[in-house]
């Protein structure tokens, strides 16, 4: 075999295997090498002969990727609803549709080298389907079990969901069908999910959608969720649109829960959930599964050495676990700080009413000044919190002087009766 030859077929395995994994952007880079000898080498022509109605549907993919990537990447069309230290939301109304469609982002903070594991994190989420009614904003998701399993990265979900009392009285269970597509574009550091509705009866591969389980009403879902590895942590954003097949909620209302609390409760459950990953049903099911998890975070690993190079992963990694020293040093300092105030301020609520220090208490000697003179140190959390304590108790104290002054000033014979009290205010006496 020719080395002209082995190098194509060495395409072609690639192609195949870019297929299979659902990865569209490489899949796409492997053709376009390929078509320019389509009708010239035997072999890609037979590829291409025996794989037509593969390689359409792989175009159809590609299209619509490109499709959400843009709804998802582009300012073009989205109207801002309301944006935080966390959270950005952005709505638009799509044509035909009296529902509104709603993007939402936040960044899930992390340095290079853990970006691989924070990514499985978050991932897990959406990859453990049966798990998601346990996070699922409002507890409203009774179900969501997957029913087929076309590929490594497409199933066919049914989410079950019952809305609150007093809502569920008057709007019954709801079901419906959704395919999720996962696209793997780890050579761009990240990955997406499509969501879409199937109808009774629609196909895909060997699987034909079933009717509308007895008891239920079927919603129309749509959406998607991207999660893209960047050096500030991983970027997640999602897109979703809802149509309960109700005319008791008026349209303006759901579209308002749309744009407001809908997406901001589904990212800060999101937040949640990652920040208690460890020790969880998603960490087991991880562990449990190396070989779908594992591959990802491989796959993420070689990209972002190859984009950033190894040194600079590690010293991020470095940094990031100084930083983390740093961090539980200051709760440490804190901490100790907070315990000398609160015994500060102990003793001296425990002092004779307005009685002022003494001279028995240890004064501390000046310190000198330095040279040269040190530059200004900005203060940290536990400064602030002394001097704020500190000011508290000059205030009360001067409220306390600021009354012994006024009594002595009615009436003077108090300070002849209590001497102690107003000893240290001999000077304010008034004249006779």
């Amino acid at each position: 075999m020719s080395k002209l030859r082995t190098d194509y077929q060495n395409v072609i395995d690639e192609l195949d295997e870019a297929i299979n994994n659902d990865q569209p952007y490489l899949s796409r880079d492997l053709l376009e090498h390929l078509q320019p000898v389509a009708q010239k080498n035997s072999l890609v022509k037979a590829f291409f002969s025996d794989n037509a109605e593969r390689l359409e549907k792989l175009k159809e993919d590609i299209g619509r990727v490109d499709e959400l990537l843009h709804s998802l990447n582009s300012d073009e069309g989205w109207k801002e609803a309301s944006k935080s230290s966390r959270v950005t939301v952005h709505f638009q109304k799509p044509e035909g549709s009296p529902f509104l469609m709603t993007k939402a982002e936040t960044l899930f903070e992390t340095n290079l080298a853990d970006l691989p594991d924070m990514f499985v994190k978050v991932m897990s989420l959406f990859n453990e389907n049966d798990l998601m009614p346990k996070w699922f904003p409002m507890g409203v998701m009774k179900g969501n079990e997957c029913i087929h399993q076309e590929s490594k990265f497409v199933k066919v979900i049914q989410p079950l969901i019952k809305l609150p009392f007093p809502i569920s009285g008057v709007i019954g269970p709801r079901e419906t069908l959704v395919v999720g597509r996962g696209y793997d574009m780890s050579e761009r550091k990240a990955v997406a999910i499509a969501v879409n509705p199937m109808e009774a009866g629609e196909t895909l591969g060997s699987f034909t959608a079933p009717e509308v389980p007895k008891g239920f009403t079927r919603i129309t879902m749509i959406g998607a969720y991207y999660f893209e590895l960047t050096p500030k942590g991983i970027v997640f954003k999602l897109l979703q649109q809802l149509d309960l097949k109700s005319n008791i909620i008026p349209t303006p209302l759901m579209n308002w829960i749309a744009k407001g609390a809908m997406p901001n409760e589904f990212i800060s459950q999101i937040r949640s959930r990652v920040k208690k990953y460890e020790g969880s049903k998603w960490e087991e099911r991880v562990l449990a599964n190396p070989k779908f998890y594992d591959e990802i975070k491989q796959r993420l690993t070689a990209t972002l050495e190859k984009e950033y190079g190894m040194s600079t992963i590690a010293l991020a990694k470095e940094e990031a676990e100084s930083a983390a020293l740093a961090r539980k040093n200051s709760k440490r300092s804190l901490r100790r700080s907070m315990s000398k105030l609160s015994k500060r301020i102990s003793r001296t609520a425990s002092m004779p009413f307005g009685k002022k220090k003494t001279q028995s208490e240890p004064v501390p000697e000046p310190i000198p000044e330095p040279e040269p003179e040190p530059e200004p140190v900005e203060k940290g959390a536990a400064d602030f919190a002394m001097d704020g304590a500190m000011a508290v108790i000059d205030a009360v104290s001067a409220v306390v002087d600021l009354g012994r002054k006024a009594a002595i000033t009615v009436a003077p014979s108090l300070k002849e009766k209590y001497p102690i009290m107003f000893k240290d205010l001999e000077e304010l006496t008034p004249s006779r």
